[in-house]
C-alpha cells in the first residue's frame, strides 16, 4: 500500500500528509453561514476543501459546493460551466500532466473529486506570474465509501495554468471534475501536455507508469519545451 493509511477518515488522511486546515467561515447572509475546512498548499491558489457529512437514520447529506465557496476562497466570482466524469482503471495508469490556456483572457478554474478508488494528484505551477511558479505538490486522495461514517468529503480546487495529473494507486477511478469553460470554448484553447515522465518535473509516482497516450508521450512536450515555447523562460 501506497500513501496513509486508508482506514483513517479523511481529515486524518489528509493530515497524515502533512496539511494543515484552517476553518474557514462563508457568509451567505447576516443569519446563514457554512464552515468548510481549508488546507493551503505549495502552490498558491491550490486548494484541499472539506464539507461536512450530515448523518442522520437513512443515510447522510453532504453540501459539496455553493457559488460562494469559491468567492471566498479566491475573492471574486467563478462560474463552473461544465462538469464531466473520467473512469481510469488499472493501478498505475497516468492521466496528464495537463493544462489549458483561457479564452479572450478568461481563466479557466477546475474542481476535482475522487468518486471511486484513490489516487496520488500531481500538480505543478506553470504561471510566471504566480510567486509559487515551478512548485509543486502531490497528495493522495480517496474516495469515501458510500456507507462509510466519515464525516468529511473532500475536493480540491485548482487555479487557472496549473499542470494537473494523478496516478491510480487503487480501484477503478471515478473522477470528477468542473470546469470554467465548456468544450466547444476549451477545443479554442491550446492544450498543454508536459511528459509525466520527464526527469525536470521530477515526479515520485508510486507505481509504474502506464497507460500514457500519444498526448502524452510523443505529443507532450518536456517541462524545458514549456517553458521556453510558451513562457519563453529558460530552465536553470
Amino acid at each position: 500500500m501506497v500513501g496513509p493509511d486508508r482506514n483513517l477518515n479523511t481529515l486524518e488522511y489528509l493530515q497524515a500528509q502533512g496539511l494543515s486546515f484552517d476553518n474557514v467561515r462563508v457568509q451567505h447572509t447576516p443569519e446563514l453561514h457554512s464552515d468548510i475546512l481549508v488546507a493551503r498548499t505549495a502552490i498558491k491558489g491550490l486548494l484541499v476543501v472539506l464539507t461536512r457529512r450530515f448523518p442522520d437514520h437513512r443515510g447522510w447529506f453532504a453540501e459539496t459546493y455553493r457559488e460562494s465557496f469559491p468567492r471566498q476562497l479566491y475573492g471574486k466570482d467563478i462560474h463552473y460551466t461544465q462538469a464531466q466524469f473520467a473512469m481510469t482503471r488499472r493501478r498505475g495508469n497516468i492521466r496528464g500532466i495537463h493544462s489549458e490556456a483561457g479564452v479572450n483572457g478568461e481563466p479557466m478554474y477546475k474542481i476535482i473529486r475522487v468518486m471511486t478508488g484513490a489516487i496520488m494528484g500531481f500538480w505543478i505551477d506553470l504561471d510566471p506570474n504566480r510567486d509559487t511558479f515551478l512548485a509543486r505538490q502531490s497528495i493522495f486522495l480517496k474516495a469515501v465509501k458510500l456507507t462509510s461514517k466519515d464525516p468529511y468529503d473532500v475536493s480540491m480546487y485548482i487555479p487557472p495554468n496549473i499542470g494537473n495529473s494523478f496516478q491510480v494507486t487503487q480501484g477503478n477511478v471515478l473522477y470528477y471534475y468542473s470546469v470554467g469553460l465548456e468544450y466547444w470554448q476549451l477545443a479554442q484553447t491550446r492544450q498543454i501536455a508536459i511528459s509525466p515522465n520527464d526527469p525536470d518535473v521530477g515526479v515520485n509516482w508510486p507505481y509504474k507508469v502506464r497507460g500514457l497516450t500519444e498526448r502524452d508521450t510523443t505529443n507532450s512536450l518536456t517541462l524545458k519545451q514549456y517553458l521556453l515555447q510558451v513562457v519563453g523562460y529558460t530552465l536553470k
